[in-house]
């Protein structure tokens, strides 16, 4: 059976391969808004990956999540790549189904463990992509959607 530090180092690695589509998608879109909104999506990565590395270090003791609703939102059945011509609201939506499915899977794989100390650190993950997610949703709100 995996350990938690060998189950944080898979999930580290990941979570580096994340910020790497991000880095890579910032050479891509032309648009500057969009360019700085990947920017600040690859610093959230980052500061991501450092809690992570944290919690390899100190374990679980300091981090106590919050439980944070999923609010069910129909997502767009496409899953569509950040190309040169993806707008803002392109990218932030590719943010929030990439957090979506990352928060699932960490809560599916919770749900199939019996280790309580590994049921706990997935479900930690899991809040954390939502609570990442519903961060991004706001943004999207924010700057993109606007009522008539």
């Amino acid at each position: 059976m995996l350990s938690v530090a060998d189950i944080l180092e898979a999930v580290i690695e990941k979570e580096k391969g994340s910020a790497r589509v991000y880095e890579t998608a910032i050479d891509k879109v032309r648009d500057p808004a969009s360019r700085t909104m990947l920017e600040q999506i690859v610093g959230d990565e980052r500061a991501y990956l450092k809690m992570l590395e944290e919690l390899k270090t100190t374990g679980l003791v300091n981090f106590c999540p919050l439980k944070v609703e999923d609010p069910k939102i129909p997502e767009p059945v496409e899953f569509r790549d950040i190309t040169e011509s993806s707008m803002v609201g392109d990218v932030l939506t590719f943010s929030a189904q990439r957090e979506r499915l990352a928060a699932y899977a960490y809560s599916a794989v919770a749900c199939d463990v019996s280790d309580p100390v590994v049921r706990r650190l997935f479900e930690f993950l899991s809040q954390e992509k939502l609570k990442h997610r519903h961060h991004i949703e706001d943004l999207y709100n924010e700057l993109v959607y606007t009522e008539d």
